[in-house]
């Protein structure tokens, strides 16, 4: 029997392809992007392109 997910107001399953993209913002760029550490930079800095991407 296959089962079917329908609980989406707890949460969602997320696709495999959302995964593999999200994958290096859960384990290379995982810093606060509001401090100035080195583990903020690189998620400074990657903040900065996406908020000039325009997505519409």
């Amino acid at each position: 029997m296959q089962r079917i997910y329908l609980d989406c107001n707890a949460s969602t399953p997320i696709a495999s392809e959302v995964v593999q993209a999200m994958q290096p913002f859960l384990t290379d760029f995982y810093g606060n992007s509001s401090t100035t550490h080195w583990a903020g930079k690189p998620a400074r800095q990657t903040l900065d392109l996406f908020l000039q991407v325009d997505f519409s």
